[in-house]
């Protein structure tokens, strides 16, 4: 989790440097500015899924509970 996390940062830091500092500078075949836009959007993604997952949680029942002894206590 936490790489993913720290991803999305990098990325959204490294975007932010391209679309502030090197909007009109070309690397061969893309431009900057509009590369910084698209890493700061991933990186967001990143950061964001990371946390909804987190908060997520886990449907059905809870191992140990009621369902798991249902089938051991039959007389």
């Amino acid at each position: 989790m936490r790489f993913k996390v720290l991803l999305g940062v990098v990325l959204i830091l490294l975007g932010a440097a391209l679309s502030l500092f090197l909007w009109d500078a070309r690397f061969h075949w893309f431009q900057g500015g509009p590369l910084g836009l698209l890493l700061i959007a991933v990186g967001v993604f990143e950061v964001a899924e990371e946390f909804l997952r987190g908060r997520r949680r886990p449907e059905g029942p809870e191992p140990g509970g009621d369902e798991a002894d249902r089938g051991q206590n039959r007389d």
